[in-house]
């Protein structure tokens, strides 16, 4: 396990911060006695398991001026003190952390907690190869892509409180496509990649939203069909024509899902095919 070092870190933080070391107090957290009480940016360390040797937490008072996001902390000590740092980032998944690597590739990485006494951390994925962990396995994490909050303010425009029944699920299948329209013309966030089995989702939600518009009311129809042309608009935008023969490939043996008779959006795939591939290096 690599040694932890308290002088690097807390010349390191000096440098992030844009502090005076004597502003820096790096201390395990068990220390009280001789830590510097004063500091405006503090760093308690302990002791982590298995493939999170140690675990760090940073804190700055509202004296920093302008303080470093969390991700730009963690590229920088990554940077700086060559190592891969995970952080928990903005997904709201407790087993899935960001990782930043010292040459500033991120991804996402899965983590196992410990169930019993005798088991210690372990990354289960990482999305890129870490060089502390080269026997991680690696791969995308699917899980992520639904966690990532995109704004639909086409579909929001006819949420109301009273939004029930037919019509509240007309509402969600709406902001399932609005949010497939996004990810398309954004370059697929937040890792770049969508499997084709979700596509192939959004596609037959698509399906039943054309079916389930019809039940309502005449005047709504028309309100939902502008809003769904606009919709629509966005996925030729970001898409082109190839008689659906890339997401068959990609789907395989799953094929046999897509419509005998399908709607003109299977015949379409993205401009960036986000299920291409992916080395993890």
């Amino acid at each position: 396990m690599r040694e932890l070092s308290p002088a690097s870190l807390r010349s390191e933080l000096s440098r992030i911060f844009r502090v005076t070391p004597r502003n820096v107090d790096v201390s395990d957290q068990d220390e009280m006695e001789n830590r510097n009480w004063d500091a405006i940016v503090s760093c308690e360390f302990s002791q982590g398991s298995g493939d999170i040797p140690w675990r760090l937490g940073i804190y700055a008072t509202e004296e920093v001026e302008a303080p470093p996001t969390e991700e730009d902390l963690a590229a920088e000590i990554a940077r700086s003190l060559h190592v891969s740092v995970l952080f928990p980032g903005t997904i709201a998944l407790p087993s899935v952390w960001h990782a930043t690597r010292s040459d500033g590739e991120t991804g996402f990485v899965r983590i196992a907690e410990p169930e019993h006494e005798d088991e210690v951390l372990r990354v289960t994925r990482a999305e890129k190869i870490l060089p502390e962990l080269p026997n991680a396995p690696s791969g995308m994490l699917p899980e992520v892509i639904k966690e990532l909050q995109i704004p639909t303010p086409v579909s929001d425009s006819i949420l109301r409180p009273d939004l029930t029944g037919d019509r509240r699920y007309v509402y969600e299948l709406l902001v399932n496509w609005e949010r497939l329209t996004v990810r398309m013309s954004s370059g697929w966030p937040p890792s770049q990649w969508y499997p084709p089995e979700m596509f192939a989702d959004d596609l037959r939600a698509r399906d039943e939203l054309a079916e389930m518009v019809k039940r309502l009311e005449a005047s709504e129809q028309d309100i939902v069909r502008d809003l769904l042309t606009s919709l629509d608009t966005a996925y030729r935008e970001s898409s082109v024509e190839d008689g659906g023969r890339s997401l068959g490939e990609a789907l395989g043996a799953a094929e046999a899902n897509i419509p005998l008779e399908p709607a003109w959006y299977w015949l379409r795939r993205p401009v960036d095919i986000p299920w291409e591939p992916h080395t993890g290096s």
